[in-house]
């Protein structure tokens, strides 16, 4: 499952100004949050988000793509989030000024969690099926192994299907729920209100107000 939003901007400025306030410390503090970022491929930053007076919440990130004054990429990742989310900054020289395009987008890796299982299912196969190859036996004990399977799990379903019918599903059912709100992020209350409008107000309101300010010192 894929998790994202996209939003494009024009800034009535060239785009090494709009680099400028995306990469440049000070700057980005000034419009987005405090951190210690350096426009370096590889280099680990931390954004420090202050959601209330003394509460502060660090966000990892680490820059993985960097192209200036084009396109800048880095992942994000707080203390809620199962896994990394990637930032993605495009800027594009246009008549009048730069627009700029934000990409946030947060993976899942359980596809890649059942693909790994689904490999190692395969694999087990495959070995089940090279012993069946090395036993050497008759006909007659072969029929009688498969005899004694089947009744074996005959009686296993049937233990299994009372086991079913007494336990509680919708315990299973919470605890499925759960697990996929974990996995996916959603417990993230930073991610999630920057996915529901912070990032829009940062770029309709914030990061103006800065080009604007350069502009004027």
């Amino acid at each position: 499952m894929l998790r994202q939003l996209r939003k494009e901007v024009f800034y009535p400025y060239p785009p090494q100004r709009v680099w400028y306030v995306l990469t440049n410390s000070q700057a980005l503090a000034a419009w987005l949050m405090k951190n210690d970022f350096q426009p370096c491929l590889g280099h680990k930053f931390r954004f420090q988000h202050s959601s209330l007076p003394g509460l502060d919440e660090n966000i990892e990130c680490e820059v993985i793509e960097i192209d200036e004054p084009s396109r800048l990429s880095y992942t994000w990742k707080d203390s809620l989030m199962h896994q990394h989310s990637i930032v993605t900054w495009t800027l594009k020289a246009v008549e009048g000024g730069t627009q700029l395009k934000l990409e946030h987008r947060n993976l899942d890796s359980r596809n890649l969690d059942n693909r790994n299982l689904d490999s190692r299912n395969l694999d087990n196969r495959n070995l089940d099926s090279r012993n069946l190859d090395n036993r050497n036996l008759d006909s007659r004990n072969l029929e009688t192994q498969l005899t004694n399977t089947i009744s074996v799990n005959k009686q296993r379903l049937h233990s299994q299907s009372i086991s079913f019918q007494n336990a509680p599903i919708t315990t299973n059912k919470l605890s499925y729920q759960s697990s996929n709100n974990i996995s996916n992020g959603y417990h993230s209350l930073i991610l999630n209100t920057y996915f529901h409008g912070v990032w829009e107000e940062k770029l309709d309101k914030n990061i103006l107000a800065v080009l604007n300010n350069i502009e004027n010192e």
